[in-house]
């Protein structure tokens, strides 16, 4: 790991804690813990030309409902290779998340068929979300302080619109037509904290890695 690519880990590290101190007692936190849906503002730097998610996001997006059974969740997801759905209720808003993983411990955990366990019983309901016009920037920062690989984007009326991942931003951070609107090394100094071990600082994670031990 060269100096810069540490000093750029440690700074997106030192960044996320100070988010987290200033937040205790507003009821209100930039990550997937708190129970609340926040939302990226969009513009967050007015006058300052930033790449656009909705420039790098998937708008053919897959969804399921709460209704549905885990079956289905799990027929999307074989059908269109993918590992995550956004839940979306009537009016096309997201109201929850599934993954892959959470349809395999599903199917071990409860013991009975996928078609009797409906999505709104083992989604979570935690969902971060981003608006189709915020900076590139803000969805970084948000994946690095709560630690998630996709978010789903929402237009007009919190709408789904599409979804944005790590592995949208990779490309982009190789993609020449992009024009350095996302850099490698912030891609992979986010990916290095998104893959901490959640409660664990740096120091912590450090320490594990000197034992032998891998995180």
């Amino acid at each position: 790991m060269t100096d810069r690519f540490a000093l750029r880990v440690s700074s997106a590290i030192s960044t996320r804690r100070e988010g987290r101190a200033s937040h205790q007692g507003t009821g209100k936190r930039w990550d997937a813990l708190s129970g609340c849906m926040p939302s990226i503002p969009p513009q967050s730097n007015p006058g300052v030309i930033q790449m656009r998610v909705d420039a790098l996001m998937s708008k053919v997006v897959a969804a399921c409902s709460p209704s549905d059974s885990r079956a289905t969740a799990t027929r999307i997801v074989w059908d269109r290779d993918i590992g995550f759905l956004p839940v979306i209720d009537a009016e096309s808003r997201p109201v929850g998340t599934i993954t892959d993983r959470d349809v395999a411990m599903a199917a071990y955990m409860k013991g009975c068929p996928l078609t009797e366990i409906p999505v709104g019983e083992l989604m979570a309901t935690k969902v971060c979300c981003s608006p189709a016009d915020a900076e590139v920037a803000a969805v970084e920062e948000m994946m690095q302080d709560a630690q998630i690989r996709r978010i789903p984007v929402v237009g007009g009326g919190h709408k789904l619109v599409g979804v944005i991942s790590v592995n949208d931003l990779t490309r982009a951070s190789v993609d020449a037509k992009v024009g350095g609107g996302v850099k490698p090394a912030e891609v992979a100094a986010m990916l290095a904290v998104i893959g901490m071990p959640r409660g664990e600082d740096a120091q912590d994670t450090a320490a594990h890695r000197n034992s032998g031990h891998r995180p």
